[in-house]
């Protein structure tokens, strides 16, 4: 007993049917308890044989072996996931952040003096940040300084506000977590004028 009556495989430009005769697309295929090939190709692969086999099935015999494919399907995915989770659990979990205060009045005088003195002026607006504008030869002086920044900002976790056409990049400092400036902001400035220095 076969499938159904509609049963229609196309595999590999093969087209069987279970219907004693039936139009499909391209040529008819007769049926009737034997099973014609619509369009010849080399026949003989495991592949071929599979469908074949599936096609002969009866609809007890299919449910049996579609019940098996999803029991060998939920084993699989069990394993992948307790191999995922298992990984997972080797992951460490991310540092948490120390809290950074704003810098003091007396900070602000000791510490911000020296960069005010190297051009960095207070952002505009009220806002508690600094700002400095670099210029250099060419836009690859200009990349190349963003570059060796990035590398010391993303070991800091604190990265700049900055903007850069051609050869000059705008450079704003200030902290988010503390809404202000902090002894980070004072850190990266002072990092960005030793390597400004080296151009």
């Amino acid at each position: 007993m076969l499938l159904s009556k509609s049963l229609h495989l196309t595999v590999q430009n093969r087209l069987w049917s279970s219907n004693s005769f039936r139009l499909h697309g391209r040529k008819p295929v007769l049926g009737g308890g034997q099973h014609s090939q619509a369009v010849g190709s080399s026949s003989g692969s495991s592949t071929w044989k599979r469908i074949e086999g599936i096609a002969t099935l009866t609809p007890a015999a299919l449910k049996q072996t579609n019940l098996r494919l999803q029991q060998r399907r939920s084993v699989s995915i069990g394993t992948r996931q307790q191999s995922e989770s298992a990984s997972s659990s080797a992951i460490k979990t991310p540092k948490k952040r120390k809290m950074v205060s704003k810098l003091t009045d007396a900070q602000r005088k000791e510490l911000l003096q020296p960069l005010l003195d190297a051009g960095w002026t207070m952002a505009a607006a009220g806002r508690d940040a600094i700002y400095k504008e670099y210029l250099f030869k060419n836009f690859n002086e200009a990349f190349g300084f963003m570059t060796r920044v990035a590398l010391l900002a993303d070991k800091m976790d604190h990265h700049p506000e900055w903007f850069n056409v051609y050869n000059k990049v705008q450079v704003t400092l200030a902290t988010h977590d503390c809404g202000g400036l902090s002894e980070r902001d004072v850190k990266l400035a002072t990092f960005l004028e030793e390597i400004f220095g080296k151009y």
